[in-house]
């Protein structure tokens, strides 16, 4: 007695049944995409930014260093590590008053001229990408 052959339960009982298939996901597919590709086209026109842009990006890109950690630092160009934390070093000694009132190391770009290693060249080259939380501009 030879055993029943085993049936693939997902398997399509005849090979019309699997060409009705494949026509539907491709009629099904090729009526997706252009209204897909049209939506994103307008938006794309409309706010002039692709998918992975957005306000917040614009806003992550610039760095207050008077708050800043070392790690958010580095995304500085020419900024790596050692002078990330040399910053910050440098922001926690003045930081405190004796008084124990706190204030602001950093007024300006200017400012982080005062630590080594960083000279005009590189405050030049990071100025676009800092910004300074005054009480005008919280």
């Amino acid at each position: 007695m030879n055993p029943a052959p085993q049936v693939d339960p997902l398997a399509f009982p005849d090979d019309r049944a699997a060409a009705r298939a494949g026509k539907s996901v491709t009629l099904i597919l090729a009526l997706i995409w252009p209204v897909l590709a049209i939506a994103v086209w307008n938006d794309v026109r409309q706010t002039g930014q692709t998918a992975g842009q957005s306000d917040f990006d614009a806003v992550r890109s610039t760095v207050d260093p008077n708050t800043a950690p070392w790690w958010e630092l580095t995304i500085l160009p020419g900024i790596g590590e050692t002078k990330a934390r040399d910053i910050v070093a440098y922001r926690n000694s003045l930081f405190e008053k004796p008084d124990g009132k706190v204030r602001k190391v950093f007024e300006s770009a200017l400012d982080l001229d005062k630590i080594p290693g960083i000279g005009p060249k590189t405050v030049a080259r990071i100025y676009p990408e800092l910004h300074f939380i005054t009480a005008e501009n919280p």
